[in-house]
């Protein structure tokens, strides 16, 4: 098998993360969303996305130890293998919304849920992995620097749903119980988008050969 062949192969076993980590987001965000009048499919398979990225990082490793790997396929390796991390960071944190809303369900109640300005923050967060996701199989730079480009956007909004979290807890709104869980909630999304942007510089360093944090004198 010669480099190419095992490029492709590194290439299609990422897009299968991707799919997978995408589709467990989605099952445990419409569980999170949803008033339990429907039944779905809420099944998260952590070991599916794990066993995707061993053979990532096996083959990634593997390739650095045998090849002699320059230039632009040396970029590829090494960012493949950094950002195969986010993509099962992800996997986690779908399998993290998926417990917490677990736990908002057995309290029977949404109380004071804003779903709007929820819904807003997980449509903005699910596009922002979406657009992260055809950066990287198009190696689009500047699809890629803009989905970077929303990290703050994704903060303000977390912030302000906090503030309103936190303001209906004081004012006896919601309970206690319900604040934690439902911040646990914001804060993986938060960290999803961290994780898009992280996929996004990743891709800018494999197509340009600089990351974010590279000095340039």
């Amino acid at each position: 098998m010669n480099l190419d062949q095992e490029l492709k192969f590194i290439g299609d076993e990422l897009e299968k993360m991707f799919s997978l980590t995408r589709e467990f987001l989605r099952r445990s965000l419409v569980y999170y969303l949803s008033d339990g009048s429907e039944r779905f499919d809420a099944r998260i398979d952590d070991a599916m996305v794990n066993a995707c990225e061993r053979n990532v990082e096996a083959w990634c490793l593997s390739i650095l130890l045998r090849e002699k790997v320059y230039a632009a396929d040396l970029r590829r390796v090494t960012g493949c293998l950094k950002l195969v991390t986010d993509i099962e960071r992800i996997g986690d944190h779908a399998r993290d919304i998926k417990d917490a809303t677990e736990k908002l369900k057995s309290l029977g109640t949404s109380q004071g849920l804003d779903r709007a300005a929820t819904q807003a923050l997980v449509d903005f967060v699910l596009r922002m992995y979406d657009d992260a996701v055809r950066g990287f199989v198009r190696y689009d730079v500047a699809l890629a620097e803009e989905v970077a480009s929303h990290d703050n956007e994704v903060d303000e909004m977390y912030e302000k749903l906090l503030a309103d979290l936190i303001a209906k807890t004081k004012d006896g709104v919601v309970s206690a119980e319900y604040a934690i869980y439902t911040s646990l909630v914001y804060k993986y999304l938060e960290r999803i988008a961290d994780h898009a942007v992280n996929i996004a510089e990743w891709t800018v360093f494999i197509k340009n050969g600089f990351h974010k944090d590279t000095v340039i004198i």
